[in-house]
């Protein structure tokens, strides 16, 4: 909001354009689906996690995966 100078409303529209862009390309290019599970190793709801929670979450769970 504070970089593009957006109200709330507009922001939410501004959000709404930008995933919508973002599913048709990865559709169109890639014939998938964000939303499908599959296409992920790690989904991390960073919504109550600082950056640094976040941070080492993905370290510890780097070396899990390469040793698969």
């Amino acid at each position: 909001m504070e970089n593009l100078k957006l109200d709330e409303e507009a922001a939410k529209q501004e959000i709404t354009l930008f995933d919508n862009s973002r599913r048709e390309f990865i559709k169109r290019y890639f014939q998938a689906e964000m939303e499908d599970p599959g296409h992920y190793d790690l989904v991390i709801n960073t919504e109550h996690l600082s950056y640094e929670a976040t941070i080492s979450i993905i370290i510890h769970a780097l070396p899990l995966k390469i040793e698969l």
